[in-house]
């Protein structure tokens, strides 16, 4: 064949592959575009649900402090001080349980201000202050119904949340959650909690990360973010920032769940939606967001190209400097195996994403035990399986004792290694059926199917006596775990954990470092074995 002749099959072939090229890359760039937005809905309904569970869990314990019976003969005598201490010590015990609430005061329905001695200061309390609180007194006669969670919980709210602001304090941000105390059908008081947003941040959105660049964040309908892996900018006043926080809500609101955008100075693909935590009930409405920059969404794709650039120049450097070989069958076989390994590594990818998406989804980030969502899923299904089968089911709910201690006294990462190497005793100490999953916090739950209640006893003394006896790198570091054990006996998942709830807070309050056990399963089990020990007749 005349050189000429080869020449320009030589350039037809390189404009046909350059096209090809442009063609699969497009189809990749496509591909890649459509797994982001699969990857962010799943992230983003996984964390959605995990946040309606975990505000049902917060109004639980709302609940609990809005019907108990201190709080209540509190409000009705806010002079007596019997009364305010039996409340304020009710609360401090709690607040100790959850150390991530910033303050656990009690607002009262005052008719006349009420004088309460704080630190030998006499501080007047008029309506809707708070009376009560576990900061040793930081803000008695704060609050009032010019606050939101007051004011409309007075109104009639059920419950309510607020916005997200600067706690009255440490002026750090807060989220407050209240609820109605109520006595002969009157609102004597509010209860309150108020999460710490950089321990929800912790929890909802520093584990939620992909790849260098994937992140989750979470902004209010006022353009504020309100969780963010960087804490400068939750409530930041920024004026960029509010600008392009109202970008993204715009885009959310007009249902454009998935766009691109170039904003801080970066090209980013953005996957949103709203949360919705109780039409009604709440100040201002959530947008979860989740972000990672498009040059690693189409890192594959320009990889790619690179790829077929070199291969370009280096097969026109070779059909150049080898214009009299014949050589098309062979290069032609040469792209098409390096197309092939190209899609190899692709679907590599893809399932390596996939896989650590489910491990995501499933599992707590710190302990690698199950989470809390998925720990539910997985004792709903057990209960389905022992209404079938009549097995048993026994339920532990544990928590640390005294763990805020730990983290006060050691700083977090040692709490953080405190709470991997407990997660590992209660793993090591279990059957290999067993679930253990993080509750939350401190707290882990245990579900033993298909297990009796002796031998359910056994294991729990058995994880309580290792974590007793477990010696830690930091000298002079020991920890506890209490305990609440009970027996499914046709309730629902809710009433289970509620159950060993109760039995865990009876733990804490005898002594801790104990297994708290529901009496009427030790009274029918006592019943049980007297009734095998009697002879037939």
């Amino acid at each position: 064949m005349p050189v000429k002749h080869l020449m320009k099959l030589v350039a037809i072939t390189i404009v046909i592959f350059i096209i090809s090229a442009l063609v699969f890359a497009n189809n990749m760039k496509t591909q890649s575009e459509y797994e982001f937005k699969q990857t962010g809905e799943l992230l983003t309904t996984e964390i959605s649900d995990m946040m309606e569970l975990w505000t049902q869990d917060q109004l639980r314990i709302l609940a609990g402090i809005a019907t108990n019976e201190y709080v209540i003969d509190m409000c009705l005598d806010p002079q007596d001080p019997l009364k305010v201490e039996k409340c304020e010590n009710f609360l401090k015990e709690l607040h100790s349980r959850y150390p991530y609430y910033e303050n656990l005061p009690v607002a009262v329905n005052l008719e006349s201000p009420v004088n309460r001695a704080i630190n030998g200061s006499s501080i007047s309390v008029d309506y809707g202050e708070f009376l009560v609180d576990t900061v040793a007194g930081e803000t008695i006669g704060k609050g009032g119904p010019q606050y939101s969670y007051i004011k409309e919980v007075f109104a009639g709210k059920p419950y309510y949340i607020s916005e997200i602001y600067p706690s009255i304090l440490r002026g750090t941000p807060i989220c407050v959650m209240s609820m109605p105390i109520v006595h002969d059908s009157s609102i004597i008081g509010i209860a309150i909690i108020s999460p710490q947003m950089h321990y929800f941040t912790k929890m909802f959105v520093d584990n939620a990360k992909l790849g260098s660049t994937g992140y989750m964040f979470l902004l209010d309908e006022n353009s504020k973010i309100i969780a963010h892996p960087n804490r400068d900018f939750i409530l930041s006043d920024d004026a960029d920032t509010l600008e392009k926080s109202s970008f993204i809500i715009s885009q959310i609101q007009n249902k454009n769940n998935f766009f691109k955008a170039s904003l801080l100075e970066r090209s980013k693909h953005y996957y949103g939606k709203a949360i919705s935590l109780g039409d009604g009930n709440v100040k201002d409405k959530w947008y979860i967001v989740f972000s990672q920059e498009t040059a690693e969404v189409h890192s594959d794709v320009y990889d790619f190209l690179k790829l077929m650039a070199l291969i370009a120049i280096m097969s026109t450097a070779l059909f150049v400097g080898c214009v009299a070989i014949v050589a098309d069958i062979n290069k032609k076989e040469q792209s098409k195996l390096q197309l092939i390994e190209m899609n190899s590594k692709l679907e590599l990818l893809v399932e390596e994403r996939t896989s650590e998406l489910r491990i995501l989804a499933y599992t707590d980030g710190l302990t690698q035990l199950y989470n809390h969502r998925h720990s539910y899923d997985l004792l709903n299904k057990i209960i389905e399986d022992a209404q079938k089968s009549s097995s048993q089911i026994v339920v532990l709910l544990a928590d640390l004792d005294k763990f805020k201690i730990v983290n006060d006294v050691y700083g977090h990462p040692v709490g953080d290694m405190v709470l991997k190497e407990c997660a590992d005793a209660i793993r090591q100490n279990i059957r290999a059926n067993d679930i253990a999953g993080r509750y939350g916090g401190e707290e882990f739950l245990i579900i033993l199917p298909d297990c009796t209640f002796e031998s359910g006893e056994k294991i729990a003394e058995r994880i309580r006596k290792s974590i007793e006896d477990k010696e830690f790198d930091i000298k002079g570091l020991r920890i506890t775990i209490s305990m609440g054990l009970t027996m499914w006996n046709g309730q629902n998942s809710s009433e289970l954990v509620s159950s060993a709830d109760e039995l865990l807070y009876k733990a804490k309050n005898n002594g801790r470092n104990r297994v708290e056990i529901d009496p009427s399963i030790i009274s029918l089990f006592a019943k049980n074995k007297l009734s095998d020990s009697q002879p037939g007749i």
